[in-house]
């Protein structure tokens, strides 16, 4: 067991989101350097295309299935900690998934030269942000209780994860 304070927790929540956020924006402004000197191709009829917005759908799907998932592990939980760890982990798996999905379809850019497949990409790094992770999310996502939410919002409380 790891000893933290909240404000420990959402700091390395934080650390974890821009991580995963950075690594998908330089992979996608490495995929476009390398592309630059080819002209950007627009092609709906390109398979590689429709696998790419499959992916996006998928990811979104994905995340949506997971969330419920979680929930349920969640709300068997019965203290603070139990829910934090829960919590954490349903967020490192949503922004995993969503991460997959938007490498896929950079990955897909990047063999394609394809600028809807750039448009793609650029929609699931914007769709990825709703993951930032705040305190107001995870009160409203663990349902906490008043006295939960006084631990939470107070931060320096220490807390066994």
């Amino acid at each position: 067991m790891q000893t933290v304070t909240v404000k420990q927790f959402f700091t390395t929540n934080t650390i974890l989101f821009v991580a995963f956020l950075v690594g998908q924006i330089v992979f996608g402004g490495v995929s476009f350097f390398i592309n630059s000197n080819n002209p950007l191709a627009y092609n709906m009829e390109e398979l590689y295309l429709k696998f790419a917005i499959f992916a996006i759908i998928w990811g979104l799907g994905a995340r949506t299935i997971l969330i419920k998932a979680f929930a349920k592990k969640i709300n068997h939980a019965t203290n603070l900690e139990d829910k934090l760890k829960a919590f954490r982990s349903s967020f490192l798996v949503r922004c995993a998934v969503q991460e997959g999905a938007n490498l896929f379809v950079i990955v897909t850019f990047f063999l394609t030269n394809n600028g809807y497949c750039l448009a793609l990409a650029a929609i699931g790094i914007i769709l990825f942000l709703i993951n930032i992770p705040s305190k107001e999310k995870l009160i409203k996502e663990l349902n906490l209780d008043y006295k939960e939410q006084e631990i939470i919002n107070q931060g320096e409380n220490v807390l066994n994860l």
